[in-house]
């Protein structure tokens, strides 16, 4: 009987504790109901499963004899991005066509926090995939330091990744379709780039020095542009909508103090009358 590897069990918990942290953190932060946010997290978890489930034998069927002999070519390489860019960024953003979630959707907050809790509720169920993975693969791996500061780090990372190309697909929606298409199809370009170190490493394309450093300038981009998007735009988001409530306030107490005296000067012409 294999047992799972108990080392990387321990770091998905640590990585997926952190994530749950960023995530208390940025729905405090952004003042988001608690309800919501989290319900949308816990409907995207399975989606990396569904999507990994039916992506990966397909992968393997097309192109399971060119990986073992190190001879992915270019072009290969880009039909392997877009059918991983396209299943996984399409499954991500399917709830927000469907009710409930369709009719939520009024302004580009809304979108930008519903694109960054599915994408991390899909990042957290891609760290417990694999998980289960390679717990049973690499059994009698008990290298735990470089399971936390390899495959934690980068999981972890991973999930911004998620969540910034979630947020930059659904950020045409607000206004159109096309533009909604245009904005996706940006997320599925950004994904594949995202991903293409690691392939142009298997077809002998980079070396695995040229492969680390470009991950690593990738992981600190993505984290650059989630906190861009999520504090520095969500934050601004805020201060708009309290801004039109204070207009919306404003324009109230005026109607209210027209008709005041509207009806104050009705009053007095009849009791002039009388």
């Amino acid at each position: 009987m294999v047992l799972p590897n108990l080392t990387i069990i321990f770091t998905a918990i640590i990585v997926t504790l952190f994530c749950l942290l960023l995530l208390a953190i940025t729905q405090k932060r952004l003042n988001i109901p608690p309800k919501n946010y989290y319900r949308l997290i816990i409907v995207a978890l399975p989606f990396s499963i569904i999507i990994n489930l039916f992506k990966i034998p397909l992968l393997r069927d097309l192109f399971s004899p060119y990986l073992t002999q190190n001879s992915l070519t270019f072009y290969q390489i880009i039909i392997w991005l877009l059918i991983v860019g396209v299943t996984e960024e399409t499954i991500k953003v399917l709830p927000v066509f469907f009710p409930p979630l369709n009719k939520k959707i009024r302004s580009n907050k809304e979108l930008t926090i519903i694109g960054w809790c599915l994408g991390t509720g899909f990042g957290i169920g891609e760290i417990w995939f694999l998980t289960i993975q390679y717990s049973f693969a690499y059994g009698n791996s008990n290298h735990w330091l470089s399971w936390i500061t390899g495959f934690g780090v980068e999981r972890f990372f991973v999930v911004f990744g998620h969540a910034a190309f979630t947020i930059i697909a659904l950020k045409g929606l607000e206004k159109s379709y096309w533009r909604f298409i245009c904005s996706f199809s940006m997320a599925i370009l950004l994904h594949g780039l995202y991903d293409s170190p690691i392939l142009l490493y298997t077809a002998g394309f980079l070396n695995k020095i040229e492969m680390n450093l470009i991950i690593l300038m990738e992981l600190i981009c993505v984290f650059i542009l989630v906190y861009y998007l999520l504090f520095v735009i969500g934050t601004s988001l805020n201060e708009v909508s309290e801004e039109q409530r204070k207009k919306v306030k404003t324009n109230l107490l005026k109607r209210a103090e027209k008709a005041t005296l509207k009806d104050g000067n009705l009053k007095c012409k009849k009791n002039n009358q009388y």
